[in-house]
């Protein structure tokens, strides 16, 4: 008997699975989310702050433009810590590249998560997390998104679709 096809693994930011990983200690749950995709995909989580040795509860960290660069740094005692986030992140994608997901749901407007959707001090724009860009270097083509653009069915089925896609091309 041939072994049942396994499921498509999605990377999450931890927060978003209801983990208490955020600077605060809580989370961002999804439980619609959570429950329209239990059956159809492998979930995959990462909280870059965390892992990264930060700690919970901990300082809030920010994205800063500093001199022409981008800095990621603590919002009290002004820790510098863009080096260390992207040593992580090279090497967390890397292992998610590895792992072959086919997706990536993302918490909106973190320092290291948020895609396009973070404001940056000192810049007057948004901008990219540290974590998410670099994911988004490593695999261009991956789909990913925000967790607050799967508010709709639609759009959580657009995104399961692209996520099958993606997984079919790649495996």
């Amino acid at each position: 008997m041939p072994a049942a096809p396994s499921l498509p693994r999605v990377g999450i930011s931890s927060c978003l699975l209801g983990e208490p990983v955020r600077h605060d200690g809580g989370h961002r749950k999804q439980p619609t989310l959570l429950d329209e995709f239990s059956s159809q995909i492998e979930w995959v989580a990462s909280c870059p702050e965390v892992e990264l040795g930060l700690g919970v509860p901990r300082e809030t960290i920010q994205i800063e433009l500093q001199q022409g660069s981008l800095a990621l740094m603590t919002h009290d005692s002004r820790r510098d810590i863009t080096d260390s986030m992207r040593s992580w992140a090279q090497q967390r994608a890397a292992a998610l590249a590895a792992m072959n997901i086919s997706g990536y749901v993302f918490k909106a407007r973190s320092p290291s998560c948020g895609v396009g959707s973070v404001a940056i001090v000192g810049g007057g724009h948004d901008g990219t997390g540290l974590f998410a860009a670099e994911l988004i270097r490593q695999l261009p083509n991956l789909p990913v998104v925000e967790e607050d653009q799967l508010a709709t069915h639609s759009a959580r089925q657009a995104f399961l679709e692209q996520v099958r896609r993606y997984a079919t091309s790649t495996g």
